[in-house]
């Protein structure tokens, strides 16, 4: 992810569908940037489509954290997105969770 965290501005992310593919790159805006709270990036200017990725980390206060993401999708293009991309959206957020887990904890 490439960002100056100024909310309003852009997010290039670096996206492979698959482990070793050469990623793409996808431009989207940065809508919330509270460091350690809270991370919302999304597209908001494209017609048939729009989206928003949230993301939180909440301390629990005994040594452990909650970390919650989703991404909410609206638009015509929602349906076309959901029939070719459904499935490699989730494995992304699986590998996503599971390399952060295996980062905080050390492993």
């Amino acid at each position: 992810i490439e960002s100056d965290k100024v909310v309003g501005h852009d997010v290039v992310l670096h996206v492979a569908w698959k482990v070793g593919q050469e990623p793409m790159l996808q431009t989207e805006q940065l809508m919330t940037w509270s460091p350690g709270e809270k991370l919302e990036w999304g597209i908001q200017d494209r017609g048939f489509l729009k989206t928003v990725r949230i993301q939180t980390v909440e301390d629990l206060g005994d040594g452990t954290s909650k970390y919650y993401t989703r991404d909410d999708f609206w638009g015509i293009g929602t349906g076309f997105v959901m029939l070719f991309y459904k499935k490699k959206v989730q494995a992304g957020f699986d590998r996503v969770g599971a390399d952060l887990k295996k980062h905080i904890e050390g492993k």
